[in-house]
């Protein structure tokens, strides 16, 4: 019995024990099918998978029947685990290996990190290894994002450029997530176009790069508000009209979603689902605040589905949130930096304007420091011209190289709008601006302002600055220009003064120089030289001639000229109405040609004129007083911008030439009256001198003697020809005061009694009374008055002493005694050459100037020897 007894626990025992296994084997199993890891039963001898339960079937993709059965290496999800057998072998050498991140790639593709563990133990006398494999991908990702945060902080923290910035962080975070695209839009005006990008396409940046909505006709569609309307989950999110009630969209405005395909077709018919045809599955769209207010938009783009999570989320929106407030930090930093920059800018630019010395060359300057200030590679400068009503390309860069030198008229395409309104035009592209003229001129995808440039009011031109798409000029960047171009309308309209002034000042020069040289100089030739060679070099002409009117024939004909090459116009001779010069003279007012066809169309100097290859042509009458004495010519081998002042210049130059040839043809002529008149003057003197020698019964040729041996001594004693001339009419009047002397005592052959000398030596005297009231011999009185005197003070009239004696009349005497002395007279026979010599010698001193006697004395000697 009690066998029995025992046998029965024994049994009861074991029967228990049987159900305590099933039940463990049925709880393992359960635990084995339903746990959240995956687990993998391999046998430890030959590798291969015994068993594996349902989540990891699920988790890699595999059916069973493709797993149970064969070795781990030969499943190619697991090679990056067990790559091979050797590795097998140490894992059953280990018996106990721990991965901690290890990356598995599912049947699709995707990657999951896991963590690995295996054991190793006994089942039934079998050796087998059981694997645990957790999926940590969503702790990875997770731990990943918020990485991530702390580096975007990092990357802030450091100093440097805004968009360097965001570009590192942009890189940074698709490098990090593996994601394929990773982008920020950032607010321009009411667009959000992409700021900074890495990993989408130039055909997918075009296509999405601008949000706003706009109809078939390319028109900007607003809402009744009145607002623009954006398009896209992109501008659902960035307008902040998100749906926190969907499970696409986050509390904090944020859209997500780990497969696109269906959800994006089904949202937007429209062209933008570029996310799909580019295949991206997992979209996360982020929006960044500054000031609670959505400016900028992080955006995570991947082809693989199944990428994001809502901590992922979440931690994106952190990563948000400290962008958010770096961007604040950053923009004011940048902002501080950028006002600085334009404080610096204006003051290079004040500064450089300043040192520029023409128009021109400021011009230059201006630009160039323009540009760079804005780093931007094109523009242009048109200034108006008064002279013919039209804006021209005066300065230009880039693209607008091929503008140089184009005119346009106010109103005419965007810079004519521009200086007509006195108000800046911005043009997202100028080529499909319906504003914009000469399209064919201007590249697509360029776009820029332009702003007028003005100075106390007055418009002076316009400023074009231009950037290439998807580049578009900022507000702040409105603003610095807007400052630039008054600085720019003040240093152009200074220069634009201080050159018309420079101008002014020469001009008053030229006209200086003109008028010395037409009161320094009677020769025509002297002042015609300058005249040319002012013209030409003030002008900024070619040539220039001058042509004289003939009165007598009425013929021009070329007088002077200067800058001719091959033509000699010497041999033309011009009617008045003949050619272009003749027309001018004949119609008495300014003539002009502005083409060659219109100058060689001349018949009479249109082949000289063409030798020449004149392209312009000017002809200014010379008139005075009303009377036409020629033709000022000037003409120019290009296109010759001319305006009111240079024409007024011009004539004024005319009026100039004019005046010097009739102030040279007047002193011509009254020289020519004078010479006459002076002729006249000594014919008559000649006349009484000649009646004197008749009624004192002297002989012409003592008079001439006289006179000629007078002259000789003057000139030796240093007399200018202009006092030799007062000199000879003296000498031929010497006596002229005789005629009030009687026959009696006059033609006396005898002695004169003392009252008869009394008489006789007042016709000294009778000559100062009748020559002094004639201005024309006032000069000539020296000799007629005091050729009696005596070095001692013995003469008469007057007693005149030595030096106080005129020099003429003390030439006069020595040489008049001598000849009186060999001469014969009615009381004396005529003495001889020796003794009148030696009574020359003795009266030396006392009757004669020493000085002369001995220039008297060289005189004679070298008549003698000769």
């Amino acid at each position: 019995m009690q066998q029995e007894q025992e046998k029965f626990r024994d049994i009861s025992k074991a029967k228990k024990a049987h159900e305590t296994l099933v039940a463990s084997e049925t709880r393992y199993r359960r635990l084995f099918e339903s746990t959240k890891d995956g687990i993998l039963i391999l046998d430890a001898e030959t590798g291969k998978i015994i068993n594996v339960n349902p989540f990891l079937l699920e988790l890699l993709g595999y059916p069973e029947e493709e797993i149970l059965g064969k070795p781990i290496w030969e499943i190619g999800t697991l090679k990056d685990i067990i790559a091979n057998q050797d590795n097998f072998l140490e894992l059953q050498q280990k018996e106990y290996i721990r991965y901690e991140n290890l990356p598995l790639q599912t049947l699709d593709g995707r990657q999951v990190a896991v963590e690995f563990i295996s054991n190793v133990y006994q089942e039934d006398k079998h050796q087998i290894i059981q694997c645990n494999i957790r999926d940590i991908t969503e702790r990875t990702r997770s731990e990943l994002f918020q990485n991530l945060s702390r580096d975007v902080l990092a990357i802030f923290n450091e100093s440097g450029d805004l968009h360097d910035s965001i570009q590192r962080i942009i890189s940074m975070m698709k490098a990090k997530t593996g994601f394929d695209a990773v982008g920020m839009r950032l607010q321009h005006g009411d667009d959000f176009p992409y700021y900074a990008q890495d990993g989408f396409s130039e055909d997918f940046l075009r296509t999405e790069n601008s949000l706003v909505s706009r109809d078939s006709r390319g028109d900007i569609c607003r809402n009744s508000d009145g607002c623009i309307c954006l398009e896209g989950t992109c501008g659902l999110v960035v307008s902040g009209k998100t749906d926190p009630s969907s499970p696409l969209f986050t509390t904090g405005g944020s859209f997500w979603t780990n497969d696109s395909f269906p959800l994006l077709h089904h949202r937007n018919q429209s062209r933008r689902n570029h996310c799909i045809q580019k295949g991206y599955g997992s979209v996360a769209l982020i929006p960044i605040r500054k000031n609670q207010q959505i400016v900028n938009l992080l955006q995570l783009n991947d082809r693989r589905k199944g990428q994001l999570s809502r901590d992922a989320i979440s931690a994106l929106e952190e990563i948000a949130s400290h962008i958010g407030n770096a961007l604040v930090r950053k923009q004011i930093e940048e902002s501080h930096k950028k006002r600085l920059a334009e404080l610096e800018a204006i003051y290079t630019i004040s500064s450089t304007l300043r040192t520029a010395e023409t128009l021109d060359e400021m011009l230059t300057l201006l630009l160039d420091e323009i540009l760079k200030v804005l780093d931007a590679e094109a523009g242009a400068i048109c200034l108006y011209h008064p002279t013919n009503g039209q804006l021209r390309f005066t300065t230009t860069q880039g693209w607008f190289s091929g503008l140089d030198d184009a005119f346009l008229k106010p109103r005419e395409s965007i810079a004519g709008k521009v200086f007509a309104s006195k108000q800046m035009l911005v043009s997202r592209e100028y080529a499909k601006d319906s504003q914009v003229e000469y399209i064919e001129k201007i590249p697509e995808g360029w776009g820029g302002v332009c702003l007028p440039l003005q100075a106390e009011g007055v418009i002076l031109g316009t400023l074009f600055v231009s950037v290439p798409l998807p580049r578009e000029i900022t507000s702040e960047e409105l603003k610095l220009l807007t400052s630039l171009t008054e600085i720019a309308g003040t240093a152009i309209n200074r220069i634009g003064l201080y050159e018309k002034t420079s101008i002014h000042l020469e001009r008053i020069k030229v006209l200086r120089n003109i008028d010395m040289a037409i009161s320094g100089s009677l020769d025509l030739r002297v002042t015609f030289r300058v005249i040319l060679d002012e013209i030409t070099r003030l002008l900024n002409v070619d040539s220039a001639a001058i042509l004289r009117l003939d009165s007598h024939t009425g013929m021009l004909k070329y007088e002077a000229w200067h800058g001719f090459r091959i033509a000699n116009p010497a041999k033309i001779n011009l009617c008045l109405g003949e050619g272009l010069a003749g027309q001018a003279a004949m119609e008495r007012k300014p003539i002009r040609a502005e083409s060659p066809s219109e100058i060689v169309g001349d018949p009479v100097q249109g082949p000289l004129l063409e030798k020449e290859d004149a392209y312009s042509y000017y002809g200014v009458p010379l008139i005075n007083k009303g009377r036409v004495k020629g033709v000022l010519e000037v003409f120019h081998r290009e296109p010759l911008e001319t305006n009111e002042d240079w024409l007024e210049f011009l004539e004024t130059l005319a009026g100039q030439t004019a005046i010097a040839i009739d102030d040279a043809e007047l002193v011509h002529d009254l020289a020519n009256t004078n010479f006459k008149l002076i002729q006249s003057y000594d014919k008559t003197i000649k006349g009484w001198a000649h009646a004197l020698d008749l009624r004192d019964k002297k002989t012409e040729k003592h008079s001439q003697r006289v006179i000629e041996m007078t002259i000789t001594i003057a000139r030796k004693m240093g007399m200018s020809h202009e006092e030799l001339a007062h000199v000879r009419r003296g000498a031929l009047l010497h006596d002229i005061g005789k005629m009030a002397v009687p026959d009696a005592i006059l033609l006396k052959p005898g002695k004169l009694t003392e009252e008869e000398w009394v008489i006789m030596r007042k016709h000294t005297v009778h000559a100062f009374e009748l020559l002094s009231p004639i201005d024309y011999l006032r000069p000539a009185l020296d000799i007629p008055y005091c050729h009696h005197e005596k070095w001692d003070g013995s003469g008469y009239p007057r007693g005149l002493k030595g030096e106080e004696i005129p020099l003429a009349a003390r030439i006069f005497a020595v040489a008049d005694v001598y000849d009186a002395l060999i001469s014969d007279r009615p009381y004396r026979k005529a003495w001889s050459r020796e003794e009148a010599l030696e009574y020359i010698h003795l009266e030396s001193g006392s009757h004669f100037d020493p000085q002369v006697v001995e220039m008297f004395f060289e005189e004679v000697k070298k008549q003698y020897e000769g």
